[in-house]
């Protein structure tokens, strides 16, 4: 079974689909050193995108799962929030 993300923050949802069985084919996340953390979390994963908007969605591998991520929350320390 196969797996895409976007919104893939640190890449934990990603990391348990992986770990669970599934293979990672892609995963998008706009934060380059958030992103850089993702594919260290899941090095198995084959692309990775800084935005959805960077190819035509027909152009990515189909995928069976499709994860949209947590939103940044609106307390803590979230990467979002920093900026």
């Amino acid at each position: 079974m196969t797996v895409g993300e976007f919104a893939a923050g640190a890449g934990c949802f990603m990391a348990t689909a992986i770990g669970v069985g599934m293979r990672g084919e892609w995963l998008v996340e706009s934060d380059d050193t958030t992103r850089a953390l993702a594919m260290e979390n899941c090095p198995s994963v084959k692309q990775e995108l800084r935005s959805i908007y960077d190819r035509d969605p027909l152009d990515l591998p189909w995928v069976h799962v499709l994860l949209g991520g947590a939103c940044c929350q609106h307390t803590g320390d979230s990467a979002c929030i920093r900026r």
